[in-house]
């Protein structure tokens, strides 16, 4: 008020409980001013925003709602990433162990027809379980 009486125009909100419900007010002080400019009181004007604040205090909690949402969602795709992540390098590994069992049971396999010898395919030897056999 004594801002107003100073010769400033002022606006404030307040909020009110009537008959159990919570109004907002949208309060303005404006100067009176004479004809010799000097300042007579002020006049008040008090004006009911309740239905915009309500909707002001709707839209702040469904925003906080969302934002909680997107953190939760996003904690949850970087959780799942990281399972990704893992799962590849495990699947890479498995693969690069497979690669090298195969390199491996190649190298043998070449290794053994280096060292025991073709059967001939005349009629002299045979093949058995332990080895070639001269033909009776």
């Amino acid at each position: 008020m004594n801002r107003a009486l100073n010769g400033e125009r002022v606006s404030f909100e307040v909020s009110l409980r009537v008959n159990e419900a919570m109004r907002y007010m949208l309060v303005t002080y404006t100067p009176h001013f004479g004809d010799s400019q000097a300042i007579l009181g002020f006049f008040a004007l008090y004006q009911d925003i309740t239905e915009r604040r309500q909707a002001e205090i709707a839209l702040k909690e469904t925003n906080e709602t969302l934002e909680e949402r997107v953190r939760e969602r996003t904690q949850a795709l970087s959780e799942a990433n990281a399972a990704l992540r893992q799962e590849n390098r495990v699947r890479a590994e498995a693969e690069l162990a497979l690669r090298q069992a195969k390199q491996l049971a190649e190298d043998a396999n070449a290794s053994k027809t280096r060292f025991w010898p073709r059967p001939a395919t005349t009629c002299c030897s045979r093949l058995t379980r332990h080895g070639y056999l001269p033909l009776r």
